[in-house]
């Protein structure tokens, strides 16, 4: 007798998931192992072979045994897809095990990776997915698991995985099969129209009398859906879609929408309201089966034709073809725009949720919302999520960034500069030791030494990391998670401070758990930025929810935000002279996870959503992290004092961004790039952006070390009016590159004071070329000219004073050496070397 478990998502995603994979065909060749074709292999060869005496179907399986974990073990193939379309992938397959050591992880799954046709980062993997199968014995066993691209998947491979465990297995009947993209189908029309919404700047919506949005029309441009366009709501397990069709009413520049959509077991109520230069989109979708369902709230417009535009961010845009699609999560606005004509969807600043921004020919401009419904939520938010949205019209000439100007004016309190002074990032080092102290404000230390720094014009930033906890100073590294357990279990550390009193409580109440109930932990025994302790101190990392709403109702439990903000509180009055709170890793940790711990699910005041790969309702820790940044507001902004982040770039955490108020960027030299500094730049506005990096970690030259890393740094960050620092050895850098910090700071300050604006006003005849504009301010209007290529590029600037409020521009002069370049109207022509930089002052004439 043959015992079938099935592992991953639940029965009812299987069903829907599975059927519509069967339509396509499966892209593994010999899946079976039937033959020796096919398949590469990594690890030792000798624990690998194919087996004839055990089978899930046909004659052999494919076997991995080890009597000792080993790093690398398995099987694997390449995949070709070349899609148009970002289409999902279903991986499963079948495993039986016998004395594998250790608990299910992804070591142990069939894994696939895959690359996007246009990369974000070239040459690595772009996403993954696993379909994990149970340690211990057992026989064969299915599991499956969806891989959700981003981006249209260029190639790829599916690997049998058997690692870092002990232990027997057998693999057989792997699959990669493509599903049909989840999205909405294009409804019926059959309401007669009922009301048009009119902004003041010639956008308007045309919806019929069910709520099926018809057309937008800019000024005398109509564009109509040929089929109905609007809101719709989906069952992610179901994979299904229904338009929101009800009952419409109009009042006063308002549209509002009732849904009862009842074999959905769904309700939908929204509203359209006008603004003067914006449709808001405001609602809310409410379960009414008591279950927890994965639902997706869609805003479709009909946007968008072959040979327009699709705006990835200020630099890279897509020219639509009528076939492929485009999509985005890193951040929520989006914009097409065609020769004369452009069109927004976005989710406004303070409204955070996780969402795909999307454009498919069939449903072209949309916005997609992923929320979780579960009534194990309370209040406003128990099987129900709000939402809303923003639709607005965009400049063509200059695209998204013309949108994300438009954003910042629709959400001014979440762009809002509250810092004042423009300075370095101060890390490791004292205050007091600094050769050029007036380079710097941003101190990551004190309390102790606050009033001295004050004295040098030096800001205090207290450390603080209210996303993970740690049990350290074991006396060993535990060897795997139940030994980890078992330190927890027995902690009772004596002294305060990092990982002290009270951490095992606020572990216990607020840690993360993965989908198997496991807590989210890391065990290791090195801590430091960029430098190995002197001794290995030996501990377990846990992630934890910094959610100040946690537990709210029971004031005897310990919870990481409670102690945290606790501390602040009472620093705060102990020191009066601190400017204030440093944020470290709010990037890491929780804030990149899921929490599947549903007893934390009542305290959620944001959204939840749904693993994109199983459909389970779950938090994402991001969200509690924005949860701790507004409680932090609320206690620091009425007395002045500011939010400063770290922020890892590769995990762009946009609402972050949105609710602090300096944002640092840790390992800024080792992720430079464009790609990565636009994000950043499009996230704060005009907020300082402090960058760090060193000139070692870990032993390892990052390239900072040297004279020609140092000033490809520098150029890097005026370009973008970013500030740039080396931790550590400050003042070792200053010595041997001290003409740099005297050549560009004042430049840095100038550009800071007059504000980066996202329209630049300018255009010029090499689009690699990066062009930013500061200001106007008193009179002047200033711009950064930078060559990230490896060529130089002879290159002319045209000016548009008037997408600056000016009339005309005086003299042009380079800040770099004072030279005159040019007057008035006429294009200035330079010459920039690989990575060159040109700084441009320009007098303007207001109108």
């Amino acid at each position: 007798m043959r015992t079938i478990i099935f592992v991953g998502p639940c029965l009812l995603v299987l069903v829907a998931v599975s059927t519509a994979a069967e339509k396509s065909p499966n892209l593994v060749r010999n899946p079976g192992f039937e033959t020796d074709a096919g398949w590469g292999f990594s690890g030792p060869r000798e624990h690998i072979r194919f087996d004839t005496n055990q089978a899930h179907s046909g004659r052999r399986s494919l076997r991995i045994s080890h009597p000792e974990p080993v790093p690398a073990s398995g099987a694997r193939q390449p995949l070709e897809l070349n899609q148009r379309f970002a289409r999902p992938l279903l991986i499963s397959g079948w495993s039986r095990a016998e004395n594998v050591s250790g608990r299910a992880d992804n070591h142990y799954s069939i894994w696939c990776d895959v690359r996007y046709v246009k990369q974000k980062r070239p040459g690595r993997v772009d996403v993954a997915a696993m379909a994990r199968f149970e340690t211990g014995t057992h026989d064969w066993q299915y599991s499956e698991v969806l891989l959700i691209p981003e981006r249209p998947i260029k190639s790829g491979a599916v690997h049998a995985l058997f690692r870092h465990h002990a232990g027997t297995v057998w693999f057989d009947d792997i699959q990669v099969r493509e599903l049909p993209p989840f999205a909405p189908a294009a409804r019926a029309k059959t309401a007669p129209p009922a009301v048009a919404l009119a902004t003041d700047d010639g956008l308007s919506l045309h919806f019929l009398s069910d709520g099926t949005l018809d057309a937008v029309q800019l000024d005398d441009q109509r564009f109509v859906a040929p089929r109905g366009a609007g809101l719709f709501v989906g069952d992610y397990r179901l994979r299904r879609f229904w338009p929101a069709a009800g009952a419409l009413s109009t009042r006063d520049n308002k549209a509002r929408l009732r849904c009862e959509l009842k074999e959905a077991g769904l309700q939908l109520e929204a509203e359209f309201q006008v603004l003067q230069h914006a449709v808001a989109v405001s609602g809310w979708v409410r379960d009414t089966t008591e279950r927890d369902r994965a639902i997706d709230v869609c805003l479709t417009l009909p946007f968008g034709q072959p040979g327009w535009s699709w705006w990835e961010d200020m630099a890279i845009h897509e020219k639509l073809d009528g076939a492929s699609g485009f999509s985005k999560k890193d951040f929520p606005l989006a914009a097409v725009t065609g020769p004369d004509a452009g069109l927004a969807v976005a989710v406004p600043a303070d409204a955070p949720c996780q969402f795909t921004m999307q454009y498919t020919p069939e449903n072209r401009l949309m916005a997609r919302l992923h929320f979780g419904l579960t009534p194990d939520a309370r209040g406003q938010l128990q099987s129900r999520a709000p939402f809303r949205l923003l639709i607005f019209r965009v400049d063509s000439r200059w695209g998204f960034r013309d949108a994300l100007a438009r954003y910042y004016a629709l959400n001014p309190e979440r762009f809002q500069r509250r810092a004042r002074h423009d300075g370095l990032w101060l890390f490791a080092f004292s205050p007091s030791k600094l050769p050029n102290p007036q380079d710097y404000y941003y101190w990551e230390g004190g309390p102790a030494g606050a009033e001295e720094a004050a004295r040098l014009g030096i800001g205090t930033f207290p450390y603080f990391i209210p996303v993970q906890r740690t049990v350290n100073r074991l006396p060993r590294l535990p060897r795997n998670y139940e030994d980890a357990m078992q330190f927890l279990k027995n902690y009772r550390p004596t002294y305060t401070g990092w990982g002290g009193r009270g951490t095992r409580e606020q572990i216990e109440n607020a840690a993360f758990r993965d989908a198997d109930g496991r807590y989210e932990i890391l065990i290791r025994n090195h801590v430091g930025a960029d430098i190995k302790p002197r001794q290995p101190i030996n501990m377990v990392v846990f992630s934890v929810n910094p959610n100040p709403n946690l537990f709210s109702d029971d004031e005897s439990k310990l919870t990481p935000a409670r102690d945290t903000l606790a501390r602040i509180r009472q620093m705060l009055k102990d020191h009066p002279t601190i400017a204030g709170v440093y944020l470290d890793s709010m990037s890491g940790w929780s804030g990149r996870k899921l929490n599947f711990r549903r007893d934390h699910f009542a305290y959620e005041r944001l959204p939840l959503t749904y693993d994109p790969q199983t459909g389970r309702v779950t938090v994402h820790g991001q969200f509690d992290g924005v949860q701790f940044l507004q409680a932090l507001g609320e206690l620091l902004h009425p007395t002045g004092r500011l939010i400063f982040q770290n922020l890892n770039y590769p995990h762009r955490m946009v609402w972050h961004h949105f609710y602090g108020d300096v944002s640092g960027f840790e390992g800024a030299y080792r992720h430079l790039s464009v790609s990565a500094y636009d994000f950043v730049r499009a996230a704060t506005f005009q907020k300082p952006v402090l960058l760090l990096d060193y000139l070692k970690v870990v032993g390892r030259p990052t390239g900072l070390d040297t004279r020609e890393g140092m000033e490809r740094y520098w150029k890097y960050a005026v370009a973008y009016g970013f500030l740039p620092a080396v931790g550590r050895y400050c003042d070792r850098v200053y010595r041997e590159h001290g003409d740099l910090y005297r050549r560009y700071m004042p430049i840095l300050r100038r550009l800071s004071a007059a504000g980066w604006q996202p329209v630049t006003g300018a255009t010029c005849s090499n689009e690699s070329i990066r062009l930013e504009r500061f200001g106007p301010k008193d009179g002047r209007v200033y711009f950064t000219v930078f060559n990230a290529g490896q060529d130089a590029e002879r290159i002319v600037i045209t000016f548009h004073p008037r997408d600056f409020g000016a009339s005309a521009l005086g003299r042009i002069a380079s800040l770099l050496d004072g030279r005159t370049l040019g007057r008035g109207p006429t294009p200035v022509t330079l010459t920039l070397p690989a990575e060159g930089l040109a700084v441009l002052s320009a007098e303007i004439q207001q109108r």
